[in-house]
């Protein structure tokens, strides 16, 4: 059942302009997981949800940062408080501040921001923001209300997010039938397929067969990843001596975790913290996250050794310890 807050928030879209045939509540088969679910079913092409654009929230160009949006869309709550009082059904539905600092951010003393609240903000602003066409065709980031809880999914989403400029609405289109009760899904991007991105930005894990590196894996060692990077091939060696050098490398990394795969493994079946105490949702993320890039680390080394199969007996040379490698 949805929570008071996620009614008003959908009866608000409604009353506004917009449509949305769906619930916010539990996702089936997902204990603990929130999501959007729809109401009635769909066929493909349907709009499931629509956002009148006066609803949504501009933030700026898709160039500034994080920060700047997040300062940018503070001081204009404050100058314009009877608009922000227009979408308190949207800021109440946002994650809520979990603690406060004394310490207060100079340039926005002046409007009582911390910079607790404002590394908050301006994660919301980074996580919750879609990048669309503004006036004058630059590409600009918006947060879109209700849309923000349809949770991802890189493999089989069933909308995909646009913008009816001849309608005047975001709308989140049916890519294909979708049942009574079903979640709704979307693709964020590309990037989050990897579970360091992924992590940092959402706090969730796309497991991904075969599983990717995460992004401050690879040889370039950066968060910043291309949308359309989902191929680790793509970062493989050309050369025996590189792919020698890459195996090592990874292997390090492997050796340098206090665990190993199979003990992680155990520990997300068991539903068991690292102590042995019962884990919850958080631990949970953390664990499948270790599992992921694991998983992709062996799974690299194993097509790097594959180039050169003698090498799998010099490991103990490359500073691989075998129990990493194989369990």
């Amino acid at each position: 059942m949805a929570a008071p807050v996620e009614l008003e928030l959908t009866h608000w879209v409604v009353e506004g302009g917009g449509s949305a045939d769906v619930t916010v509540g539990e996702v089936p088969g997902a204990p603990g997981l929130r999501g959007v679910l729809a109401a009635r079913a769909f066929t493909q092409g349907e709009a499931v949800i629509s956002l009148p654009v006066r609803l949504a929230v501009g933030l700026g160009l898709h160039t500034f940062t994080p920060q700047e949006l997040a300062a940018r869309l503070l001081r204009r709550r404050h100058a314009k408080r009877s608009w922000a009082a227009e979408l308190d059904a949207f800021w109440s539905s946002l994650p809520p501040l979990p603690w406060s600092a004394p310490d207060m951010l100079p340039p926005l003393s002046g409007i009582g921001i911390d910079l607790t609240e404002f590394g908050h903000w301006a994660a919301l602003c980074a996580s919750y923001s879609h990048v669309f066409p503004m006036a004058g065709s630059a590409p600009g980031r918006f947060l879109l209300p209700l849309l923000h809880l349809v949770n991802h999914d890189g493999l089989a989403p069933n909308i995909a997010v646009e913008k009816d400029a001849a309608a005047g609405a975001f709308k989140g289109i049916a890519l294909r039938d979708i049942a009574a009760g079903e979640q709704v899904t979307y693709r964020y991007n590309w990037g989050i397929l990897r579970p360091d991105v992924a992590l940092a930005n959402y706090f969730f894990i796309q497991p991904m067969d075969p599983p990717l590196r995460c992004a401050l894996d690879l040889p370039t060692a950066q968060m910043e990843v291309e949308f359309e990077d989902a191929d680790d091939l793509q970062y493989l060696p050309r050369t025996a001596p590189e792919a020698q050098a890459e195996a090592r490398r990874l292997g390090e990394l492997l050796a340098a975790s206090p665990t190993t795969l199979a003990q992680d493994e155990a520990l997300l079946d068991a539903g068991l913290d690292d102590a042995g105490g019962q884990a919850d949702w958080q631990t949970r993320r953390i664990l499948e996250y270790r599992v992921q890039r694991k998983r992709a680390l062996r799974w690299t080394i194993a097509r790097l050794l594959k180039r050169r199969p003698h090498d799998r007996r010099r490991m103990g040379h490359l500073g691989m310890p075998q129990k990493n490698i194989i369990s």
